[in-house]
């Protein structure tokens, strides 16, 4: 029988009879054994009930730990925080460039990883619209005040040199 649905039948097999015993158990000085020895009786039984249907339930939820790790690379690890670095900075230079009026149409960069672990930008490039030509100098001086990297803005489809 399933586990979970066993430990509720004892309970309730188990209280039918303890109401049944307490029935017919003297009232007198033998009450209070008879009381101790009942209640200790019921705490045994249904921690044992309890424990079996916890082991009981283990046993059928076996995992096997060698499926569920996956055999991650120093490369892939330093990937993936690659890309959420730059994900994060193309955020943070598209939002302050928005406060301050302004709307790119790309955002790439170009990082690299130290080899003391640290990331730094190597390069941004920032793509306009025509709309924003006279701003470029603005664009240049906010994301150097914010990033400490000076970008390369392209205007529409001109080409990054």
């Amino acid at each position: 029988m399933n586990p979970v649905l066993s430990s509720p039948l004892v309970i309730c097999y188990l209280s039918v009879g303890i109401s049944i015993l307490a029935f017919l158990a003297p009232q007198k000085r033998t009450a209070r054994v008879f009381s101790y020895i009942l209640g200790l009786f019921v705490i045994v039984t249904i921690a044992g009930s309890i424990r079996s249907a916890f082991s009981d339930f283990s046993s059928e939820i076996s995992l096997d730990i060698s499926d569920s790790i996956s055999d991650y690379s120093e490369k892939d690890y330093n990937d993936a925080v690659m890309q959420q670095t730059a994900d994060n900075i193309v955020t943070a230079i598209s939002d302050i460039l928005e406060d301050e009026g302004i709307t790119c149409r790309d955002i790439k960069l170009e990082l690299k990883i130290s080899d003391k672990g640290s990331i730094f930008v190597r390069r941004i490039v920032i793509y306009i619209s025509d709309d924003y030509r006279d701003r470029t100098d603005d664009i240049k001086q906010i994301v150097n005040r914010n990033i400490q990297k000076e970008p390369d803005v392209y205007v529409e489809e001109q080409e990054a040199q």
